[in-house]
């Protein structure tokens, strides 16, 4: 799974996801609500320490009592090192497989990209 990353003419930078062959509509449906819920809260490259991933989301969900469903993970609606916080408010399930992608490839084109920390960015499609 490749991600591009680009500087718009706003001077925003760009990180372009691939959807996963083989998705059902469902799954890609997940993922255009994951970006838009990203892009509206203004994502900033973030450094993140050891210490603000604990407690885990998991643990934070179930302490909380919310509800588990099958194929589904724990999401950081806006991840920790897009600016988010480890927060129940900042949470939601999120399909396993759209999870597991969105996170690779924005973590790879941030390591991968050059992206600097406090980059303002904004999440597209290719």
């Amino acid at each position: 799974m490749a991600s591009r990353v680009r500087v718009a003419e706003d001077g925003v930078t760009e990180i372009a996801i691939k959807m996963k062959k083989g998705w059902s509509q469902e799954q890609i449906d997940a993922m255009v609500t994951k970006i838009n819920q990203v892009n509206e809260r203004n994502p900033v490259v973030t450094r993140v320490l050891d210490d603000a991933r604990n407690p885990s989301a998991t643990s934070i969900w179930r302490g909380a009592g919310r509800e588990f469903e099958s194929g589904k993970d724990v999401d950081h609606i806006l991840d920790l090192r897009l600016g988010g916080r480890n927060v129940l408010d900042n949470m939601q399930l999120l399909d396993r497989s759209v999870y597991r992608s969105f996170g690779a490839q924005i973590g790879n084109a941030i390591r991968h990209g050059y992206i600097e920390v406090e980059t303002n960015l904004r999440i597209t499609v290719f």
